[in-house]
């Protein structure tokens, strides 16, 4: 799934940062494989966290607002979808990283991949 100027985006609903937290920590098991119920739900193998942007948050309902500051996001905003962001609470972006699963799950949904282009 790693591949260069791509990043893939999900949106979701969490109750707290915590729980979204706990939804993304990674374990080890005792075989010494890395794991998350992120990545499990979305069967993700591996994820290199210096490439993931999480962004938690409250009572913003502009796109703009909401992807301000993530890297590399005026070569790709144009093509987010517009929806009632007011709703979500939760951004994760994974650069260099190319998913393509139509998955259900209650708290976060892929959205889709894009091109970026480094600044």
């Amino acid at each position: 799934m790693e591949k260069q100027g791509k990043v893939s985006l999900w949106v979701g609903k969490f109750d707290s940062r915590e729980v979204l937290d706990s939804f993304l920590n990674e374990t080890y098991d005792e075989d010494g494989e890395l794991s998350s119920d992120f990545m499990n739900e979305f069967e993700i193998d591996f994820i290199d966290n210096q490439f993931q942007e999480v962004y938690f948050y409250e009572g913003i309902s502009d796109k703009k607002e909401i992807f301000d500051g993530f890297s590399y996001i005026d070569s790709f905003i144009k093509n987010i979808p517009d929806m009632n962001w007011a709703e979500k609470n939760t951004i994760l972006l994974l650069y260099n990283f190319e998913y393509s699963k139509k998955i259900d799950d209650k708290k976060i949904e892929f959205i889709d991949c894009y091109d970026f282009i480094e600044d």
